[in-house]
């Protein structure tokens, strides 16, 4: 679902899920799914880092690092029960394709069935992610993955009305219409990274992400509560949801001396278009109340009528250049600077509210992204250091 995070008291992760990072590529989508059983570990990176990322909130970034092929074999297969009738069979195979390790691959898989504390609740959760890493020569190394996630059933209702005395209602109860309660949340990933060294001091990275997220979304929603026992002023809807994504980028890094000083250079390219449609339908008066006590859930489906479409496009461009300078033993300087140029585009239909078409123009814009820092180190457990960034 949401993977809208706070990070320094700053929320990431919204619209197009800026801040999400997997493998230190972008990884938009909002409502993406993001299975754990793929991902190696987690990195937080604290402040702000559009200087390397480009648009970004100035509270951090958060990258997940996934499972990547090996070259000795392994084999694992585990099954997890818990509460709520958890069940969860998973398998987990990697090692060489050929005998010289010129190629291997690795193949996760899993699926996760559950209950919930509310009645009526199961959902179901499905991932497949095979990988492959050629090692075409010496100074040459290709990694390509595809990741398919899917999310399913019929998921808790967490907003509900509070009784007059500021009790909560029966935790078992499910506060709505079960029948008109559903979600389907698919994600598919694929891309690749290519590191090439031009020689032992310098080397291209080039990356490729591509994410497509579709989530469909049925509810129903109690407006309030009459004499602590009847739901009323029910509102359902059908929404679906459409989040795209495609990232590439291009890195130029090397090491090299001036006199005295050691340099490790940093520059490079990346583009990113996101694409994001909606489309939301709606009905606002044809459910009955629920009575708490004896809650009657065979009633008809309401007749749902469009109340709203959006289709959202941000295209970003942007070039970067960073130093890190190592001067003498104990100091380190970094300078840094990124521009991006972004072209924004937003149309909504209002069927309901406004009952008319806002088509924005077209934005354009640029900025500018400085970032200096030092640290000094007098001994190997002790650093101190101080630092001027600007978030975009």
């Amino acid at each position: 679902g949401g993977t809208s995070r706070i990070v320094r008291g700053v929320e990431q992760g919204l619209g197009d899920g800026a801040g999400n990072l997997r493998n230190g590529l972008r990884d938009g989508g909002f409502y993406s799914v993001r299975p754990i059983g793929t991902v190696e570990q987690v990195e937080v990176l604290k402040g702000p880092a559009s200087v390397l990322y480009g648009a970004l909130e100035p509270g951090g970034v958060i990258n997940l690092t996934t499972r990547q092929p090996l070259s000795e074999p392994f084999y694992e297969f585990s099954f997890e029960a818990g509460n709520n009738s958890r069940y969860e069979p998973s398998l987990d195979f990697t090692g060489p394709i050929t005998e010289d390790d010129t190629l291997r691959y690795r193949l996760i898989t899993g699926y996760q069935v559950s209950d919930g504390i509310q009645n009526f609740i199961e959902t179901d959760l499905f991932t497949l992610a095979p990988s492959v890493t050629w090692n075409i020569s010496e100074r040459t190394r290709l990694n390509a993955y595809y990741e398919y996630a899917n999310f399913s059933g019929d998921p808790s209702l967490d907003n509900s009305p509070v009784l007059s005395d500021g009790s909560f209602l029966p935790r078992s109860l499910y506060p709505a219409y079960p029948e008109f309660s559903s979600q389907d949340i698919s994600t598919n990933r694929v891309g690749y990274t290519l590191n090439h060294e031009l020689s032992d001091s310098w080397q291209i990275r080039n990356g490729l992400a591509i994410s497509l997220n579709q989530f469909e979304d049925n509810r129903a929603f109690p407006g309030g509560i009459q004499h602590d026992t009847t739901l009323t002023g029910f509102s359902a809807f059908d929404l679906d949801y459409s989040y795209n994504n495609y990232f590439a980028q291009v890195d130029l890094i090397g090491e090299f001396e001036t006199g005295s000083l050691s340099h490790q250079l940093l520059a490079g390219f990346d583009f990113n278009y996101y694409r994001f449609d909606y489309q939301g339908f709606a009905n606002f008066t044809d459910l009955p109340p629920l009575d708490i006590n004896n809650p009657n859930y065979a009633v008809a489906p309401p007749q749902l009528v469009p109340f709203l479409q959006n289709d959202e496009t941000i295209e970003s461009y942007g070039v970067y250049l960073q130093d890190q300078i190592d001067i003498g033993e104990n100091f380190k300087l970094l300078v840094g600077g990124r521009y991006d140029w972004v072209s924004y585009e937003n149309e909504i239909a209002d069927f309901g509210i406004l009952g008319n078409t806002v088509d924005d123009p077209i934005q354009t814009d640029g900025a500018f992204s400085p970032r200096v820092g030092l640290v000094y180190q007098p001994s190997d457990r002790l650093s101190l250091y101080a630092s001027y960034s600007r978030s975009f």
